[in-house]
């Protein structure tokens, strides 16, 4: 329960950043701290998606993409046995390459990758409050809107 109670106190107490551009999202947490994302538009709803991804599976995300890439023994090392640096080896010999992955990202249509790279900002936002997106790099320094609501905190950002 302490635990619980900790990562309540974290995600409900974690701050909002905006940037101007395709619309208005907010992110409401509830008293467990599952993030409810509503916006105006399908782009806010996916910086909002990834905003609050970002927030909540920070670390865990960032060790799905090592794996993907093959390069998860950078931070665990290389195992008993070699056997991360061996899962590594696979990843990057049998998977997607760079290339691989680029092409089918040209592929998507238009609409899917302007989503893709709104909630790519979202992410980022949270990620590196102070790095300015693809989408706005004139604004460089995030402005934060926050209002307590009864459930818990709500988040309103202009992206």
């Amino acid at each position: 329960m302490m635990y619980a109670t900790l990562a309540f106190l974290v995600l409900v107490g974690a701050p909002a950043f905006a940037l101007t551009g395709a619309g208005t999202v907010t992110i409401t947490r509830d008293p467990f701290g599952i993030p409810h994302v509503v916006g105006d538009t399908r782009e806010a709803m996916a910086f909002g998606a990834g905003y609050a991804l970002a927030t909540d599976r920070l670390f865990e995300t960032d060790v799905i993409r090592r794996l993907a890439q093959g390069r998860f023994s950078e931070i665990v090392g290389a195992g008993d046995n070699d056997a991360t640096l061996i899962a590594d080896e696979t990843m990057r010999r049998e998977f997607y390459d760079p290339a691989d992955i680029d092409a089918q990202y040209n592929a998507l249509p238009d609409e899917i990758r302007r989503l893709l790279q709104a909630f790519t900002d979202g992410f980022n936002t949270a990620s590196w409050p102070s790095r300015p997106t693809r989408r706005s790099r004139a604004s460089s320094s995030p402005r934060s809107a926050t209002s307590p609501t009864p459930g818990g905190r709500r988040t309103r950002c202009r992206c």
